[in-house]
């Protein structure tokens, strides 16, 4: 960048051999100078911190001259503005945290030159101070505990962040939105911690939270993105701490340094917060208008005048930062000033974008990832500038430096792996702001247009857009104030508020005329936030002229005159109508005037004006109060009563109109913004527009209805009121909604008629031609429809269709439908896939089936054996030879509860282990044992399947026979033996089967200790010297018999 001349600057000192600006010197800086222009030095200071990718947290304090950087496990400090590229390096052992955090505070009285260090453990909370940090690693080995505290964190809470407030102490903030004040010295200045956690009281909190969202407040607002301290007054005996969250709450926390406890305290009487998210929004309005928007707060800063400068990036189109300079006490947070920075936002890697105010506070630097802005604050020259690094420097961390005698503003910034940067700003006279004269040219032409000697147009072209914007907007807050000079007192409110919707309407005539068309697009949200607002100040004036008993109400509500409040003041028409309406409901006033009130109030107001913006889909200025839902709820509480005769069914129409009108946009700027309050919005008007249109079907006004439904795309209510109307004239509406709306309708129609449980219209009258969207509708809802879609597939011969209905209907109700449900869905699905082209059952039907059709047997056993009182018996229908009684009984009672319940198992395993551990006088024995073989082959998994199969044949053969018997029969004759196979469990079980190898794997003693363990039989039985012999004759013998 070129030098130009450097008067009135007034750059720091050089070293000898430096070369020196034109200015005089001031005092000896060292360093190595990156750039300077006439308005700001970048300078890289010598003594860095060790440096490398190890450094991960750093930052600086100009109070004492020292910095701080977290290199890997240690705390590192020095003395950063030396001149000793080697300076001497305090070191100290971080905490075991991912986040530490590490603080320089003053020094002690009688050690002036040698600053303290706090340490914060972020994961535990745990603080610890030293006094001095020259022999910091000395007092690490000294266990005092006044040098120690605990913050105390809930359940995955964490320091998020510390900022030293000195002379009060050290203010926290963590993940879960608490602040904490932690003191480091007793009154008399020892050293001495103490933690108090920061609140305001509940009562400010809450009116402040009703009035602007509506409801009760929640006890945390946001992640807490920043904490500062700030003013010192009351002769140095008070301090102010801050605390600001990403959603714009400010709170004010006042600490009393001198009290009886020794310690510094929190005054909550004098403390409090507040959301400046009402004002912030209008602001940008103002400035920025041009639909929805969403507003993300970073950091805030104290400025010279007691107010706060708070930075914020504004989601609308493009994000932009904008800084706000906003009045904060007691009764509320108000934004007097707003500036947007010119450069465009760049979202960087870092730290958030984050705000640093040195004084004389003129001067506003903004870090964004790589880039550092300099703005001027408070001044009409308007100058902007900033640094950008490079992508390869890693800042770690930032400080800032007061402007004195020796040095001017600045900020630092820490790097990673280039030391330590300083960012010095100079004083400089500020220009002549252009935007002054263009506000002139355009007042000019909207109160002075009608001349017919004089021109007022400008160069639209020629002008940047945002200072056609703030002009415009400058201009609509006069106007809307009645504090443009150009403005005449009129004699009646009701003249000055028309005179109002005249004007802003001759603004917008002349915007359209002079500027492109996106400066009109932009400020046509803006005007008719005005128009609207005026219009319906306007048209409560007129009500209250016809309710004349209600003019002491809104009188009350205004704090006095009416006419003055709604002349000087239109802008607060939203909260004056809220909180009128709120005193009617409070005072039981007729239903039927609040009605006509809020009729010719937004059908009028709003309504009617939002009609005339083509394509608009802007913010809405009514939702920054809980308006919309009172006026739904006095709705409903009026039109839905029995009682209630409507003599004036047109303003029921339009209310009804405006309720629909307001939940879309809403719905619509929360979508774009993807608010997280949509759905809980969207669950809000799902729950609530059947009310604001069954009151017009009660009273006849069905065309009326469907107009409303129509055209808000309500298909739900649309298809309630068709269904409401003769057969004839339903049959036709629902032809041409169908028609004309397409699926989006017929899934309302299909849903409206399962939820009436009259599934058989889905396929009769005039439906019956839609059949491709009743099919789609079958397949979006599978789970809901499976249980109607096989009939509908099958009465059109549809059978694999039908049958995948119905595998999906027995799928998806396996909790609640019962085992002979379950088989007859399986068996008719079975059907359906032979009756099906190639006449193939699939494997997994044929599988299910089985699976099901086992556990319906074991079902009708254990009903026959108990008499249909089956729960509760699973303890005593074990087979009392398992070994292991209690592991045997955790394995089958849930499953036992499950089948007595005469609900169906999914898993194979566990019906292998009821029919096989459950004795065989409760499950019928030969029957349950083969079925047990069978279904054990359902297992997917190959090895899984063997193993589960090894394990039911060894149950068989220890519980199904007795081998000692057996074995002495060798002596007998051969039919005597056959005679005694016959008799065999084993024997009736392999009738029945077709599998025997993991038989053979059991007796030839190939079955694996885990399929035994797991078995949990007693194998001694089993040690007979031929019983291998003894299995394979009787399963020989059976093959023989099938």
């Amino acid at each position: 960048m070129v030098l130009s001349s450097t008067a009135g600057f007034r750059p720091r000192k050089r070293d000898a051999g430096e070369l020196e600006p034109a200015s005089s010197p001031v005092h000896k800086r060292p360093a190595t100078e990156l750039t300077q222009n006439p308005n700001y030095r970048v300078t890289r200071l010598v003594a860095s911190p060790a440096q490398g990718s190890a450094v991960s947290i750093g930052y600086t304090d100009a109070n004492t001259g020292y910095g701080v950087a977290v290199v890997e496990d240690t705390i590192q400090v020095w003395p950063y503005t030396l001149a000793d590229p080697h300076p001497h390096i305090y070191q100290v052992p971080a905490p075991q945290s991912d986040f530490p955090l590490a603080l320089v505070t003053a020094p002690a009285p009688d050690q002036p030159r040698d600053p303290g260090l706090v340490i914060i453990n972020s994961q535990t909370g745990f603080v610890k101070f030293f006094e001095s940090v020259k022999h910091a690693a000395a007092l690490e080995l000294i266990d005092n505990k006044h040098w120690e505290a605990q913050i105390s964190l809930g359940l995955n809470e964490a320091v998020s962040l510390a900022e030293p407030a000195e002379p009060a102490g050290v203010i926290v903030a963590t993940t879960h939105g608490r602040c904490f004040l932690v003191t480091l010295r007793d009154v008399t200045g020892k050293p001495s911690l103490d933690v108090d956690l920061l609140q305001v009281p509940s009562g400010v909190a809450s009116k402040l939270w009703r009035s602007v969202w509506g409801g009760a407040p929640p006890v945390i607002h946001g992640d807490i993105v920043s904490v500062r301290p700030g003013r010192l007054h009351n002769q140095g005996m008070t301090q102010e701490l801050v605390a600001l969250t990403r959603r714009g709450e400010i709170s004010i926390f006042t600490c009393q340094l001198l009290s009886s406890s020794r310690y510094c305290s929190v005054d909550p009487r004098r403390s409090f917060r507040h959301s400046m998210f009402a004002s912030v929004e209008a602001s940008i309005e103002a400035h920025r208008p041009g639909g929805s928007v969403h507003v993300e707060f970073f950091d805030v800063a104290h400025t010279a005048d007691d107010h706060y400068l708070v930075l914020a990036r504004v989601h609308r189109h493009n994000p932009r930062l904008m800084i706000f300079t906003v009045k904060v006490d007691a009764t509320g947070a108000l934004v007097v000033a707003t500036h947007l920075l010119k450069a465009p936002d760049a979202e960087g890697d870092g730290f958030s974008p984050k705000l640093f105010l040195p004084s004389p506070k003129t001067t506003a630097f903004v870090t964004v990832g790589n880039s550092v802005y300099l703005a001027d604050i408070g001044t009409s020259s308007g100058w902007e500038d900033r640094v950008v690094f490079r992508r390869s420097v890693t800042i770690i961390g930032y400080g800032v430096e007061n402007a004195t005698d020796n040095q001017n503003a600045a900020v630092v910034v820490v790097t990673q792996n280039q030391g330590v940067v300083r960012i010095e700003r100079f004083p400089t006279t500020p220009s002549v702001d252009p935007g002054t004269v263009l506000k002139s040219h355009i007042e000019q032409g909207v109160f002075f247009g009608g001349s017919s000697e004089l021109s007022f147009d400008v160069d639209g072209a020629s002008v940047p857009n945002g200072s056609i914007i703030d002009a415009v907007g400058a201009i609509c807050e006069e106007i809307m104030a009645s504090s443009s000079p150009y403005m005449n007192a009129l004699p009646a409110v009701s003249e000055t508020l028309e005179r109002k919707i005249s004007l802003l309407r001759q603004l917008l005539d002349y915007c359209e005329t002079n500027f492109t068309a996106n400066v009109v697009a932009d400020v046509i949200p803006l005007v008719y936030d005005g128009i609207e607002k005026s219009a319906v100040a306007l048209a409560l004036t007129q009500c209250i002229d016809k309710l004349p008993h209600l003019r002491p109400v809104l009188s009350r509500v205004c704090g006095g005159d009416i006419g003055e409040r709604f002349s000087n003041d239109t802008a607060s028409i939203l909260t004056v109508f809220t909180d009128f309406i709120k005193e009617l409901e409070t005072n039981d006033e007729n239903l039927a005037n609040v009605a006509y009130i809020v009729v010719s109030t937004q059908y009028q107001g709003v309504y009617a004006y939002e009609q005339e913006i083509p394509g608009n889909r802007r913010r809405l200025w009514v939702f920054d109060t809980d308006l919309v839902f009172r006026i739904s709820d006095i709705y409903s509480t009026y039109y839905n009563h029995p009682e209630t005769i409507v003599s004036h069914t047109d303003a029921m129409v339009k209310y009804c109109q405006v309720l629909y009108f307001y939940a879309e946009r809403a719905l619509e700027t929360l979508t774009v913004t993807q608010d997280p309050q949509e759905q809980e919005y969207r669950r809000w008007y799902n729950a609530r527009k059947h009310g604001w249109i069954e009151p017009l079907v009660v009273h006849n006004l069905t065309a009326d209805a469907i107009a409303i439904t129509e055209r808000f795309h309500d298909y739900d209510n649309l298809v309630y009121v068709i269904n409401s109307l003769s057969e004839d004239d339903a049959s036709v509406g629902f032809t041409r909604c169908f028609d004309t709306f397409g699926y989006p309708f017929a899934e309302s129609v299909y849903r409206y008629f399962l939820e009436q449980n009259q599934p058989k219209k889905l396929v009769a009258g005039p439906f019956a031609e839609y059949s491709d969207y009743l099919h789609r509708f079958f397949r979006e809802n599978q789970d809901a429809t499976a249980a109607i879609a096989w009939v509908v597939y099958l009465k059109e011969g549809n059978y694999a269709a039908a049958s995948a209905a119905l595998v999906h209907s027995q799928q998806c109700s396996q909790n609640v439908d019962t085992l002979a449900n379950a088989h007859t869905k399986l068996s008719i699905a079975k059907l359906a896939q032979v009756a099906a082209p190639g006449g193939a059952v699939d494997a997994e039907v044929a599988q299910d089936l089985k699976l099901v059709a086992a556990q319906r047997r074991l079902h009708d056993a254990l009903s026959t054996t108990y008499k249909n009182v089956m729960p509760g018996k699973a303890k005593s229908s074990i087979d009392t030879r398992v070994v292991d009684f209690d592991a045997a009984l955790e394995l089958v009672e849930p499953s036992y509860e499950t089948v007595a319940a005469n609900a169906p198992l999914s898993a194979p395993e566990d019906v292998v282990n009821l029919l096989t551990l459950l004795s065989q006088a409760v499950t019928g024995g030969v029957r349950a044992y083969a079925d047990a073989i069978e279904v054990a082959a359902l297992v997917e998994n190959a090895a899984d399947a063997a193993r589960l199969s090894r394990v039911a044949w060894l149950r068989i053969l220890a519980f199904g026979d007795d081998w000692r018997v057996i074995e002495r029969l060798n002596q007998q004759t051969d039919d005597e033996r056959r005679l005694a196979i016959h008799r065999l469990t084993l024997y009736k079980v392999a009738l029945l089967v077709n599998r025997f190898d993991d038989l053979y794997a059991v007796i030839d003693g190939n079955a694996g200790d885990d399929v035994v363990e797991q078995s949990l039989v007693d194998t001694t039985a089993l040690a007979q010297p031929k019983l291998a012999q003894w299995v394979r004759a009787t399963v020989e013998e059976a093959k023989r018999y099938k």
